[in-house]
């Protein structure tokens, strides 16, 4: 709803530069003795505009006294019954403060249906506190006094909240998304307040989804924003022991369920993207919306895993990946979305991670995690996104380096990595269009990895003396996939095999004990190379940047 006050404020200053305009006009005029094109109709119109500007005058006189007074009376008298009631009242019943508030807030409904024709404006603020007074009297019967009137804090919470539902019915039946917003808050302040996990989980839970039904109702968008933090930070407050309530600050343990509540607040708010208006297209709005959730969610939910549910199961982590791929592709399905897809795929993709971690034993998880780089590359060709390619490759060679650091197996480890990277590389070209990528960077990255891992590995895994022969193996394999695909690029890749074959063989092989192998060694590498220079010679490449195979 637009500002009033603001409108006039704007239409002043705009009168106010007309009038300036027609007085440097006349000036002018005046200087260079030129007659007045000022007609009748002109001076007719400057004498309104004028009256304009003095009515404009008023009417600000008029916002400030019965808008802008009104707003700060009510909040001035809201605060001072809030301070009568949270005196302790020493010698009156301990329940008396609560009724009287109670009292007041009647008084005041009953204000604003009398005088809502005569003073609309003031009605308004006159509900809205008096909905928030029915809040704090309630809070009174147990908070403020000595000895609390209603000492149980189950009944207590389930008063409040049933004044936060009728405060919430309210708003929503008037659309002010100010007063919603405020009720909203006490909701969450009632969780906090209940010191009860289960009451906490369940509160939190349900105004999530009155957040998300008044997002797209009434398109809210921004309440979508304050509820995300509100929810979140309310469990997390939970966690760290309520420090809000007076606890010491530690970490709560066990309790590991609340992780399937996480998951369930990530989906809540990831449907009210999802099902929003048609005509409501994915801009930065719902971007920032669904980085807020991924990265604050599943953080906290990490956080709460690793920190205080040591004993939970690391089928939560499976759960919430088939959880985030199922969104991605409904995003996908449903609107062929870029970022939500992206978002929520990568967010599945880093959980299953986690499980596959949690489940497997260390150094084997690596040899998973190579493979689930494929996976990932299968989903990008699925959703034509190069932004998961390209983070995918980057997640890969993280992941490569780290077995490569941390790990003594070599050999077997190393060759999955490199099969993964040349099939990967076979994926990239031969589905690229679908992928949208324009370069052959990538796709040559993934080839120089396997380029240098198959030798490494071979290297470590190979007997001494047979290791420029398994490096010449590799070469021929080369030969074939080059053969098969007619590719360029993995003939290059077996060329340059052959000359490290060639190098390592005259400067390590020739020092060999055995002089049988040593034998085998160069009479085997010099008839490939042979074979290989006579098949050149008899055949020259074709021009294969016309028409080689991708």
């Amino acid at each position: 709803m637009n500002d009033p006050s603001l409108q006039s404020k704007n239409y002043t200053d705009l009168l106010k530069k007309t009038m300036l305009l027609e007085s440097r006009i006349a000036r002018l005029e005046n200087i260079l003795e030129l007659e007045s094109f000022e007609t009748e109709e002109t001076a007719t119109a400057k004498v309104k505009v004028g009256d304009k500007i003095a009515a404009q005058k008023v009417g600000l006189e008029v916002q400030i006294a019965q808008y802008w007074f009104a707003k700060i009376g009510v909040i001035l008298l809201l605060l001072g019954l809030v301070f009568i009631l949270s005196l302790p009242h020493g010698g009156l019943p301990v329940y008396l403060p609560g009724i009287i508030g109670f009292l007041i807030s009647g008084i005041l409904i009953l204000l604003t249906f009398f005088l809502k024709n005569s003073f609309q404006y003031i009605t308004r603020y006159l509900m809205g506190s008096a909905l928030i007074l029915l809040y704090f009297s309630t809070l009174r019967f147990h908070y403020f006094s000595m000895e609390p009137a209603l000492a149980d804090k189950s009944i207590l919470t389930l008063s409040l909240m049933a004044v936060v539902f009728f405060n919430l019915f309210w708003a929503l039946r008037k659309e002010s998304v100010y007063l919603f917003a405020i009720n909203i808050t006490l909701g969450f302040i009632t969780a906090v307040i209940s010191e009860e996990v289960v009451s906490l989980l369940i509160i939190n839970t349900i105004l999530s989804l009155i957040i998300v039904y008044a997002r797209l109702k009434y398109n809210w968008r921004k309440v979508i924003f304050y509820g995300l933090a509100l929810t979140y930070f309310t469990h997390f407050i939970w966690f760290i022991n309520n420090p809000l309530m007076g606890h010491k600050f530690g970490f709560i343990q066990g309790s590991e369920f609340n992780l399937a509540f996480i998951l369930i607040y990530m989906l809540i708010y990831a449907t009210g993207n999802f099902l929003r208006n048609k005509n409501e297209q994915e801009d930065e709005f719902l971007i920032i919306n669904t980085i807020i959730n991924c990265s604050i969610g599943y953080g906290l939910f990490l956080l709460i895993f690793f920190v205080g549910a040591n004993q939970a199961p690391a089928t939560y982590h499976i759960f919430s990946a088939v959880l985030f791929l199922a969104l991605s592709l409904a995003f996908w399905i449903k609107e062929k979305s870029k970022y939500s897809s992206f978002f929520y795929s990568i967010l599945g993709f880093t959980a299953l991670s986690v499980a596959i971690i949690l489940n497997f034993n260390y150094p084997d998880f690596f040899i998973l995690l190579c493979w689930q780089s494929l996976l990932v590359v299968a989903i990008a060709l699925l959703y034509r996104s190069k932004i998961i390619v390209i983070a995918n490759f980057f997640i890969f060679l993280i992941i490569f380096l780290a077995s490569f650091f941390t790990t003594g197996n070599i050999g077997t480890l190393s060759f999955n990595f490199g099969i993964v990277a040349l099939l990967t590389a076979r994926v990239l070209g031969w589905k690229k269009n679908r992928l949208e990528i324009k370069t052959e960077s990538l796709r040559n990255a993934y080839l120089v990895i396997s380029f240098i891992i198959f030798p490494y590995a071979l290297y470590h895994l190979a007997p001494e003396g047979y290791i420029s022969l398994s490096w010449a193996g590799i070469a021929l394999v080369y030969y074939v996939i080059s053969a098969v695909l007619n590719n360029k690029k993995y003939r290059w890749m077996a060329l340059y095999t052959l000359l490290l074959t060639t190098v390592y063989l005259v400067l390590v092989g020739i020092t060999q004990p055995d002089t049988s192998i040593r034998i085998l060694s160069f009479i085997s590498l010099g008839l490939v190379l042979l074979i290989i220079s006579f098949i050149y010679s008899r055949s020259k490449p074709k021009q294969e940047d016309k028409t080689e195979k991708t």
